[in-house]
């Protein structure tokens, strides 16, 4: 059971030294969007959709949407400078319901409180499912969220998706 914990462990150092270098699925290379207080990295061929205007900086988004080419996933960041709001989340409920939650308090490496609240919701019409993570602290709001057709679109984009979101550098003032 060890050595194939192990053998488990390479393949996904493997796959994300892959991802690190830049690679994605095939020859898709990632490219870097600047928002007002933060830069992520998302697959070329993806489209952008700012979403929520900083309304800390005169410049830049401090949430946007990046859409697959086949619009099949559609991946989400809200970084802002401080705590913010982030209403396009939330669940919609004449579109969607909730499928499954779930919130878990700690502390973040600082000491402060920190609030993660995690939640599954569904399209009504079956046409998609989304899944978001909204982690809070006293002073910060850092959501990330992955909208996806079916489970084979989720497990097709899951390695991109997890690159997404490890790639955030967040500024400060």
């Amino acid at each position: 059971m060890r050595l194939f914990r192990l053998m488990c462990l390479g393949f996904a150092c493997l796959i994300m030294i892959v991802f690190i270098d830049g690679e994605g699925r095939g020859e898709e290379k990632w490219i870097t969007y600047k928002g007002a207080w933060f830069e992520i990295k998302y697959p070329s061929g993806f489209t952008v959709k700012p979403s929520g205007k900083s309304t800390t900086n005169v410049e830049g988004y401090d949430s946007v949407y990046f859409i697959s080419p086949n619009n099949n996933v559609e991946f989400y960041v809200f970084s802002p400078q401080w705590k913010g709001e982030a209403k396009e989340i939330e669940i919609n409920p004449n579109i969607e319901k909730l499928i499954d939650q779930s919130t878990i308090k700690e502390k973040n490496k600082f000491g402060q409180s920190k609030t993660i609240r995690m939640f599954i919701a569904k399209a009504i019409d079956d046409s998609y499912l989304r899944a978001v993570r909204d982690e809070t602290t006293d002073s910060t709001r850092l959501i990330f969220g992955i909208k996806y057709k079916n489970k084979e679109m989720y497990n097709k984009y899951y390695n991109e998706y997890i690159f997404f979101k490890k790639s955030l550098t967040q500024f400060a003032d």
